[in-house]
């Protein structure tokens, strides 16, 4: 099966590489973003002062706000859980 085209993004987005471990860069910081995506190239499009979108193709994904450095999902949850709930949030189904 032939691999999809890689993405050809407007010259004025940042375009940046997943890396093996799910992580890019952007201004000297190392940021996790989803090891789905390693070795695809990601778009960011700088929507507010210092919150940006981040794209797959044309598909927003996250928006990352340079505040506090957290990437949320499209729907506004974060990497910890949903939006407003601690890191100590523990799934139903894990054995503690």
């Amino acid at each position: 099966m032939p691999l999809p085209p890689t993405p050809d993004y407007p010259g004025h987005l940042l375009v940046r590489r997943v890396s093996h471990a799910g992580t890019f860069r952007f201004r000297a910081r190392q940021l996790f973003l989803s090891d789905t995506l390693m070795e695809e190239d990601i778009a960011l499009e700088e929507v507010d002062d210092g919150v940006w979108s981040i794209l797959f193709y044309d598909a927003l994904i996250a928006r990352l706000d340079e505040r506090d450095w957290r990437i949320s999902g499209e729907s506004g949850e974060n990497r910890r859980g949903k939006a407003g709930e601690g890191a100590d949030t523990v799934s139903p189904i894990s054995p503690v």
